[in-house]
């Protein structure tokens, strides 16, 4: 994780996030915008798959660059080396614990948009 951290490859990684986050909350946001334009009942593939959008962004934001930047994974947090062994041990936990949450929620959503660019 040191050389990860280390390499010039890490800032380039952080940077591709801050532009993708944006763009997939305004994705999620005009599929759920459309899905009530259309009719909830008719498109309600289209609502689910940008409820998880939402649902997902929002865990990125809220859960995973929080606990990234504790362990040093983003800029800006003390680094896995400065932490104690028992809380960086909780960290990686607590962000392997809730990214099976993250996966079910894209799994979710991705059957939801592939159901209704099929209905579509």
């Amino acid at each position: 994780m040191a050389e990860w951290i280390a390499s010039p490859y890490a800032m380039r990684v952080f940077g591709f996030w801050r532009i993708v986050v944006s763009c997939l909350y305004t994705v999620a946001s005009i599929a759920l915008i459309l899905a009530f334009v259309a009719g909830i009942r008719t498109q309600l593939a289209l609502a689910a798959a940008g409820v998880c959008g939402l649902i997902h962004m929002t865990m990125v934001l809220s859960i995973f660059v929080p606990i990234n930047v504790k362990l040093g994974l983003d800029p800006g947090g003390p680094g896995i080396s400065s932490l104690d062994p028992q809380t960086a041990k909780m960290l990686v936990r607590r962000w392997g614990g809730w990214n099976r949450v993250r996966v079910a929620v894209e799994t979710v959503g991705l059957i939801a948009a592939l159901c209704a660019l099929r209905g579509a």
